[in-house]
């Protein structure tokens, strides 16, 4: 697999081939449980129907990393991450976002007040650690249909320091489940709330 980078510079941009290693994924007889693995990466993914964090998946979590970390051996860790694509399907008559979710979608003055589409990107660092939330929030391209995607991914990373050990990976990644829950909530109202409900 191969990647394409242009970095922009002070002459023409220049164009930079970098060669990527693949990931070989395990995928379970339904195909909505699957691991990946790399060179020195790890990731678990859960489909629908979707498993709570404490009802499966942060255990689904542990048994692969305990496994990588058998045959792997690595000295320690300097990326942890969770990431959660949140898909809603709002009322068709849904005109008024702010009625769902607390982030304003506004129409500067002079503008047409129907917004067919729109994306928004925040990047949040928190103060306490070297933890940061990429939050993305905007509409699905989705004919006839009002679909929204909250895209929120949040990490931690020690690549300029000593890595993590292993052995603290789980308590980590819990405060990083609380962390992406309280973004969550905070994104959404009661009325979101009752969507998921149905």
């Amino acid at each position: 697999m191969y990647e394409l980078r242009v970095e922009e510079g002070t002459q023409s941009p220049r164009p930079e081939v970098i060669e990527q290693t693949s990931r070989t994924q395990f995928l379970n007889d339904e195909e909505n449980r699957i691991i990946g693995i790399g060179v020195d990466v790890i990731s678990v993914h859960v489909l629908r129907p979707y498993e709570s964090w404490d009802g499966g998946f942060r255990k689904r979590v542990e048994n692969a990393l305990e496994a990588y970390i058998k045959v792997a051996k690595p000295a320690g860790l300097v990326r942890i991450g969770l990431r959660y694509l949140n898909k809603f399907k709002l009322p068709s008559e849904a005109q008024d976002l702010t009625q769902y979710f607390t982030v304003p979608v506004g129409v500067p003055n002079g503008l047409p007040n129907e917004v067919r589409s729109f994306l928004q990107r925040y990047e949040f660092v928190y103060p306490d650690s070297s933890g940061q939330l990429n939050m993305t929030f905007g509409t699905l391209p989705v004919p006839n249909k009002r679909e929204v995607l909250l895209d929120i991914d949040i990490f931690q990373d020690w690549l300029s320091e000593s890595p993590l050990p292993t052995d603290a990976t789980l308590s980590t990644l819990d405060d990083l489940k609380l962390r992406e829950r309280a973004a969550f909530e905070a994104m959404i109202t009661d009325k979101t709330r009752a969507l998921l409900d149905e």
